[in-house]
């Protein structure tokens, strides 16, 4: 689920992140704390202080869960993170890591029918935790580098060039990478019920996808509460106190696209979408729905109603 949700809707739980120009506003969805050197080019047009909105809107589902090898190697909870500031405009990434193979960012202005890989101006980007597509100019991505310290590469030029703001990563909403029943947000660690696959936080709700399929959701400083789903694979918040979710159904050949009210359990089925559930990613603007899976990028403009591929 996206991150930014918070502030402009495209989900409205967590996930994650912000509209700022000096100011530094945190309702977050998704995303953590550290420092990272920044080293930007020369020649990049430097832009405001980030501000974050929202909350990190890491949806996928790993095919299995990482083991962690020490506090200096993070596992990867989540292979892909998706963020879409509108119909047309988006950034996805692979997890990657901070000690093996980086991540793979690209960028989208055309819907998700091509994509265009983003180099981060000498910033250090080897792990990404969480991506948010603040405005139409603004991009976060909340990163670890190759000595696993966590940071805040922002671009206020719409992906051409990117500076570090390590500053701003207490901003951020996440999963700890070295901790997987840990997330941290607005630079408070907080103890999962479970082992966490993506985390989403706006306002004062936190939700996590638990990597059983399972759904929790946290107020303020309150416990956590089970939500009535099971065999998720992917959330993104559509609201204050809903979300939709991707998920893994025998009577769905594909997956089954439902979206499920948090404090009632309400939920309603969209569609059966044939697409496949590997490192499941989904996400919401308004009325538009994005799902990406491997090489598969679907969209609907109906809520999740009806489906059609992007490639």
């Amino acid at each position: 689920m996206s991150p930014r949700r918070s502030s402009r809707s495209t989900g409205g739980l967590v996930v994650t992140l912000v509209v700022g120009v000096l100011a530094v506003t945190a309702v977050l969805l998704a995303v953590f704390a550290l420092r990272v050197p920044s080293n930007p080019d020369a020649g990049e047009i430097p832009g405001p202080i980030p501000t974050w909105g929202g909350g990190a809107n890491p949806g996928a589902t790993p095919t299995s869960t990482p083991t962690p090898t020490g506090v200096d190697e993070p596992v990867s909870p989540s292979p892909q993170f998706l963020s879409m500031y509108d119909g047309n405009l988006g950034i996805r990434a692979t997890a990657g890591s901070c000690t093996g193979a980086p991540a793979v960012v690209q960028r989208t202005s055309d819907g998700g029918a091509t994509w265009t890989a983003v180099t981060f101006d000498g910033a250090d980007v080897r792990q990404v935790l969480a991506l948010d597509y603040v405005s139409d100019s603004q991009i976060n991505v909340v990163a670890a580098a190759a000595d696993c310290t966590q940071t805040v590469v922002s671009s206020f030029t719409g992906g051409e060039f990117w500076q570090a703001y390590p500053e701003q990563i207490g901003s951020a909403t996440y999963i700890q990478p070295t901790d997987q029943n840990t997330v941290r947000v607005e630079g408070t660690n907080i103890t999962a019920p479970c082992t966490v696959r993506e985390v989403q936080s706006v306002t004062q709700t936190v939700v996590v996808l638990c990597s059983d399929g399972s759904v929790q959701v946290r107020s303020s400083a309150g416990a956590w509460a089970p939500v009535d789903v099971t065999r998720a694979l992917a959330m993104a918040s559509t609201g204050p106190s809903s979300l939709i979710l991707a998920v893994s159904e025998p009577t769905c050949s594909g997956v089954l696209i439902r979206s499920i009210d948090v404090s009632s359990s309400a939920s309603t089925d969209l569609s059966c979408l044939a697409a496949d559930q590997a490192n499941a990613t989904i996400d919401l603007v308004s009325s538009s729905v994005f799902y990406w899976s491997g090489a598969d990028f679907f969209t609907s403009k109906t809520g999740g109603a009806s489906w059609s591929s992007a490639g």
